[in-house]
């Protein structure tokens, strides 16, 4: 017959192999690269860079900035963004800032990734706060970024 504390050690190591095994999956994309990414063959990053303003800015989005190796674009949050990020205490407005960078794999490949952050108090030096989504919240921000290779021209 077990003791109580042999089948309490038994129940932590099922518990912790249980764990380990949901905890380990294969994991496709660089750490860097597991919000959002879409691999790109045989372009330039300019060219990668042109085609990602359009469709950002076809989606609602204004350029903050495209001219350096991060792009950064901004809109006005929806309803269900200021909803979760806002905040509760005044109505300060929520804004969806993205930074995608074009990044070199190999010679001629390239992946395109980005980042999606909800910022509070946009543009005020001392308030400004900017949280980054979880990676539950990419399925917008990739497909986005799956548009990207059909504006490049062949």
């Amino acid at each position: 017959m077990k003791t109580i504390p042999q089948i309490l050690m038994g129940s932590l190591l099922v518990g912790l192999a249980g764990a380990a095994v949901i905890g380990c999956k294969s994991v496709d994309k660089p750490a860097s690269a597991r919000f959002a990414s879409v691999r790109i063959l045989d372009h330039t990053p300019e060219q990668i860079r042109a085609a990602t303003a359009v469709v950002f800015q076809q989606d609602g989005y204004t350029a903050v900035d495209v001219h350096h190796a991060e792009m950064v674009f901004e809109k006005t949050a929806s309803g269900w963004d200021r909803l979760a990020y806002g905040n509760w205490i005044d109505d300060a407005p929520v804004t969806v800032r993205v930074r995608v960078s074009v990044v070199p794999v190999s010679n001629g490949v390239f992946d395109l990734r980005c980042e999606a952050f909800s910022v509070r108090h946009k543009g005020e030096a001392t308030y400004e706060e900017e949280v980054r989504l979880k990676n539950n919240r990419s399925e917008p921000y990739q497909t986005l970024l799956d548009k990207v290779p059909g504006r490049l021209a062949p």
